[in-house]
């Protein structure tokens, strides 16, 4: 699909995210021109596997809430129980992944801090400033890993520079007119893109053919991946966000997330399940209970649900999601979930 553009003779045409295309030095920011030595990346979607099989004795975490949204939670919240790993964690709310935590931090919410948000989708971008000082022993991220720093008497001035400076050199040649101080002063600022013309892939040009894919023996050509036939029983399950939610975020606010699943009115036949029954969809990982909804928006053979919603028997979606990777960018594999269904009571048997 985001090749169609292109073979109608348009520069681009679709739109992705990508920071390569702007004039803003990320290396400077998060480090990576301060050491020539590879970080040490973990994989989110495996981190279930990884945090079970105690590979970490100290885990801290913020801004993110994993024994929800995480796949495979059987093993995320196995490995967040382990006695002999100690977590910390610094956030606005008293989630699901704090009450798990040894220690937790109370967070400054955006509220209580001047920040500076760049979007994926445009080039705009003024400081969203503070309406009041952090409350409580509320702190915001930055001075955190500066007192942590001290305790552990790291002496590197990098560590210490003042934030605002850090911005200034990473954002020096980001706008098409005016400076940094220009942003610092409440204005509104636009930022620059490279040209239409320039393209942020290996060979400089559109590929049609991917030198990339090839490099990681897949097809350099684009393709449709046969879904297969299911099995019979099995259904696939798919999920998205609603409107009033980020992720696990804002049930303080609008209530839980729906715990509702939506069945084809020919399956719920078939299954004799009724519109507002409890239902159990599950596979090997885990089962999750919601109530149905029997309708013609989803087809036969798919289920729909909620992000992240956690069931009405207290596990969460995500307890039915690999820890399998996809084989292109290495996302999650939220939307290839197979499971079964069944009426709540019914005894089953795999």
């Amino acid at each position: 699909m985001s090749l169609l553009p292109t073979l109608l003779g348009y520069h681009r045409g679709f739109l992705y995210s990508n920071n390569r295309g702007r004039f803003i030095d990320w290396t400077y920011l998060n480090g990576d021109k301060l050491t020539s030595k590879k970080a040490k990346i973990v994989s989110q979607v495996a981190l279930g596997n990884t945090l079970k099989d105690g590979d970490f004795k100290f885990v801290f975490i913020y801004g993110t809430n994993p024994a929800v949204t995480l796949p495979n939670q059987s093993a995320v919240r196995t490995g967040l129980s382990r006695s002999d790993m100690f977590k910390v964690v610094h956030d606005t709310h008293w989630t699901e992944t704090a009450k798990l935590a040894d220690v937790v931090l109370p967070a400054a919410t955006y509220l209580e801090k001047t920040d500076l948000v760049l979007s994926d989708y445009h080039r705009y971008c003024r400081l969203s400033n503070k309406a009041v000082e952090p409350l409580g022993e509320s702190k915001h991220e930055i001075s955190l890993m500066h007192e942590l720093a001290k305790e552990l008497r790291i002496r590197d001035e990098w560590v210490y520079e003042e934030p605002w400076e850090a911005l200034r050199k990473t954002l020096r040649f980001a706008f098409e007119e005016g400076s940094v101080d220009d942003l610092f002063n409440g204005k509104i600022m636009k930022l620059r893109s490279k040209p239409k013309t320039e393209y942020q892939t290996p060979s400089g040009k559109i590929e049609l053919y991917s030198s990339k894919a090839k490099e990681m023996d897949l097809n350099p050509l684009p393709e449709q991946v046969p879904l297969g036939e299911l099995e019979n029983g099995w259904f696939i399950l798919l999920n998205s966000s609603l409107p009033n939610y980020t992720h696990s975020q804002f049930t303080d606010v609008y209530g839980p997330i729906p715990q509702t699943v939506w069945i084809n009115i020919e399956d719920s036949n078939t299954l004799g399940i009724k519109d507002g029954e409890e239902v159990q969809i599950y596979n090997n990982l885990g089962e999750v209970t919601l109530r149905a909804i029997v309708t013609n928006k989803v087809p036969k053979g798919v289920l729909w649900t909620p992000r992240p919603v956690t069931g009405i028997n207290g596990n969460p979606l995500n307890s039915l999601v690999s820890s399998t990777s996809q084989t292109i960018g290495k996302g999650p594999m939220f939307n290839t979930t197979k499971v079964k269904l069944a009426l709540r009571k019914q005894e089953r048997c795999e």
